[in-house]
């Protein structure tokens, strides 16, 4: 009906559903949401005013019933004062019959002016040792006459009255019983009724009573009591202990039973219980002298009955509103799609893509935005280019910078506004140079682990002072800072923010800065940066952060010879044939500990310790029982470059001297036992002897020469015999085929493996089957 009224188009009915939703958001869901808040306030005060009513109606009822059965037990006790009845009791056996019946007379009128109790029904006098009865009505007889004929009782209720009449009694209250009256002469039914016994024993203290004064409290005049007619939606009740009711005035919708098990799984707290399909409200108001339970039963369907008259109001508030709702966005949506049809017949006349052509039958905000569309995923597009280039072209820049690449000053300005680099490019400059050097606990990271680490370093640093970053070498780290105009941040001061950044990862690397010093602008930045690199060529060997500020005491400092004489090399070869490796590593140790001031530059240090190394491994390589290849060669050199201690270089001296004694002292068997492992392990895998050379750093061939002297065998021999083992295991205790089997045991073919066994054992494999089946 809707796309009716709003005429042919997709793009119409959007609008239509735009405003309206619009209308549901900010309008209307409100309204509902306020009118559900309101009828949630007023469930929640009606729900709150029944318990506080109840709880005040039932505690004034409950008040008011307690004090009307005080006062019907003091007329009790009131009347077992009576001095007839003590005399009757201690001397019946000895009174005459005048006596006993002028006290019966007594007793039987005292029990008439029990019956005008508000609350009882009738009253009698119990003797259980003589049998007697005085009755209010009748006046004295035999027991037997009183329950049996003139009050007639179900046997239940005769056994619940033989427990009532047993010891001492004071104001103890029966269940409600079923009780018909019946006249003594001519038995005719007088009425029937439900009472309550309230049973109080005589004497008062005596553990077997004489007599039980005994009063029938009618229900029906206690329903009157606690019934409270001006609530006609509350129900009340009077429950004993065991769940009786004794009394219950209104509709009753629940029973004993039920009242009483929600009064045991509340605590006497007021509960909420559903029945017949409505809700009532329970609350509990415990007698404080007797033991029963007066209970207030709320219908709160009934008193609920103005929320659903809100509700229904409310529904119907919401449904004019919704159509409401309808008309006024149909209006602003024909408002709205006029101009924006213009806009997209202006569009159309323009050249369109092939794309454009075959969605020609979209609505006109769909090619509106189509052309919108492109022109903005150009825009993002060519935005997320230059963004994602933009660091490493400003570092390209900065390195041409640093080279000295580029030194002319409008060309430096041109091109670092260009690339969003021209920020202070004209102010106090200096280059601090840092080069690392990464610690052994760094060798399982890859080079994202350390340049994420970097990134962490270069951010601190930025937290501090004005900053560009450039990469340099793989070690070395370029920090161009910006100084204050007045001084008051020279290149020193920088670098003492760099060392403290610095030391806090100290676990990970030893590090140098050199300090370049001060330039007027960025097209001068190579020359800091050439002072800061010859700088750093003069560290020393120290431990954590090395400043180098100052090269003015570089003469000062005593030179070092980065090569070792003729006759110190001549001796370690004598030490290296003699064994003597401890000796060649004290001398070492000693040249470095005594020899070597401590502010030599580590790059003359290394020198002279590659020089060591080179001995070392000339003496190695004359010794055709020690064979060090190129590749682990390089590995040494690369690591004494890696050294930024003494005690670093000392660590590498002492691993390599320890690998020269033993290849010397290792036995051969003990030293191919993990190949011989390997190869039982791994049979079937590509096991090549290049592997297992490269692993004890060996040649291929040394490797093979001294396999054979340790294992007795040729390297190749062991591995065949551990696979046509395995092999003959297979062929013998399964049922594989022979391709399965050459897979298992190394071989890529069947007619390879075939060619293999038949070499070795002279028959087939599947001769060798049959012989072992």
């Amino acid at each position: 009906m809707l796309r009716a009224l709003l005429g042919k188009g997709e793009f119409r009915f959007r609008l239509f559903r735009y405003y309206y939703a619009i209308f549901l958001l900010l309008i209307l869901t409100p309204t509902i949401v306020a009118s559900v808040l309101v009828h949630t306030y007023v469930v929640g005060l009606i729900e709150r005013e029944v318990d506080k009513s109840s709880s005040i109606l039932i505690g004034q009822s409950a008040s008011d019933t307690d004090k009307l059965v005080d006062e019907l037990q003091g007329d009790m006790i009131g009347m077992l004062d009576y001095p007839g009845l003590e005399r009757y009791v201690r001397a019946r056996e000895e009174l005459d019959r005048m006596a006993v019946n002028e006290i019966m007379t007594g007793l039987f009128n005292r029990l008439q002016a029990l019956d005008d109790h508000a609350l009882a029904g009738y009253a009698f006098l119990f003797f259980p040792e003589s049998g007697l009865v005085v009755d209010s009505f009748n006046g004295h007889f035999d027991q037997s006459m009183f329950f049996q004929y003139t009050n007639r009782f179900v046997e239940d209720e005769r056994v619940a009255l033989r427990e009532l009449y047993n010891g001492r009694q004071m104001m103890t209250m029966s269940a409600p019983m079923e009780i018909d009256h019946v006249q003594l002469l001519s038995r005719t039914l007088l009425g029937s009724g439900e009472y309550i016994y309230a049973v109080v024993s005589y004497p008062f203290n005596a553990a077997v009573p004489s007599a039980y004064l005994t009063v029938a409290i009618d229900t029906a005049k206690l329903q009157r009591q606690i019934a409270i007619d001006s609530e006609p939606s509350i129900s009340t009740a009077v429950m004993n202990a065991s769940g009786d009711l004794l009394a219950y005035a209104g509709t009753r919708p629940l029973g004993g039973e039920r009242l009483h098990e929600a009064l045991l799984s509340g605590g006497g707290a007021a509960q909420s219980v559903a029945a017949e399909g409505r809700r009532y409200n329970i609350s509990y108001d415990q007698s404080s002298r007797y033991q029963w339970t007066y209970v207030a039963i709320a219908n709160m369907n009934q008193l609920r009955q103005p929320v659903a008259t809100l509700r229904t109001g409310s529904v119907a508030f919401v449904l004019f509103m919704l159509l409401a709702g309808a008309i006024a966005s149909y209006y602003l949506s024909r408002r709205v799609y006029t101009p924006i049809r213009g806009i997209a017949e202006e569009l159309a006349v323009g050249p369109q893509t092939d794309g454009e052509l075959q969605a020609s039958k979209d609505t006109e905000f769909a090619r509106i935005r189509r052309r919108s569309s492109l022109l903005v995923r150009e825009h993002k597009s060519m935005q997320a280019l230059i963004s994602g280039t933009a660091p490493v072209v400003h570092e390209h820049f900065l390195g041409k910078l640093l080279s000295g690449e580029l030194k002319d000053e409008l060309a430096v300005a041109y091109y670092g506004k260009e690339i969003g680099l021209d920020a202070r490019s004209a102010g106090p400059l200096a280059v601090l140079c840092v080069e690392f050097n990464w610690l052994p606990v760094t060798a399982s990271w890859t080079e994202t682990d350390r340049s994420f680490h970097l990134t962490e370093l270069k951010n601190e640093i930025g937290k501090e002072l004005e900053v560009w970053f450039c990469r340099l070498r793989e070690d070395q780290l370029a920090c161009i800072v910006h100084l204050a105009d007045d001084a008051s941040t020279g290149p020193q001061t920088a670098a003492s923010v760099l060392v403290r950044q610095l030391q806090r990862h100290t676990a990970f690397y030893h590090a140098a800065i050199g300090v370049g010093g001060a330039v007027g602008g960025a097209w001068q930045l190579h020359v800091s940066c050439r002072q800061a690199q010859q700088l750093l060529r003069r560290r020393r060997l120290v431990s954590g952060v090395d400043l180098c500020v100052d090269a003015a005491d570089w003469e000062e400092r005593s030179p070092v010879d980065s090569f070792l004489p003729a006759a110190k090399v001549g001796q370690l070869l004598e030490w290296y044939r003699a064994g003597q490796y401890e000796r060649m590593l004290e001398d070492v140790e000693r040249l470095l500990d005594e020899k070597i001031p401590s502010d030599a530059p580590a790059e003359e240090v290394r020198l002279l310790c590659v020089d060591v190394l080179n001995t070392w491994l000339r003496a190695m390589a004359a010794d055709s029982q020690a064979d060090y290849g190129i590749e682990h060669s390089a590995t040494l050199y690369r690591q004494v470059q890696a050294c930024a201690t003494r005690e670093e270089l000392k660590q590498l001296f002492r691993r390599t001297c320890g690998e020269l004694a033993a290849a010397e002292t290792e036995q051969p068997p003990e030293r191919f036992a993990g190949v011989l492992q390997q190869i039982r392990e791994h049979y079937g895998s590509d096991l090549t002897i290049e592997q297992f050379a490269r692993e004890l750093n060996m040649s291929v061939g040394h490797f093979s020469r001294s396999f054979k002297e340790a294992v007795g065998e040729k390297y190749m021999d062991v591995v065949l015999r551990c696979r046509l083992d395995a092999a003959k295991r297979l062929l013998s205790e399964s049922d594989l085929k022979l391709d399965e089997i050459a897979g298992r045991v190394g071989y890529l073919s069947r007619n390879s493996f075939i060619k293999a066994f038949r070499k070795q054992e002279g028959i087939t494999p599947g001769k060798y089957r049959e012989q072992t089946s």
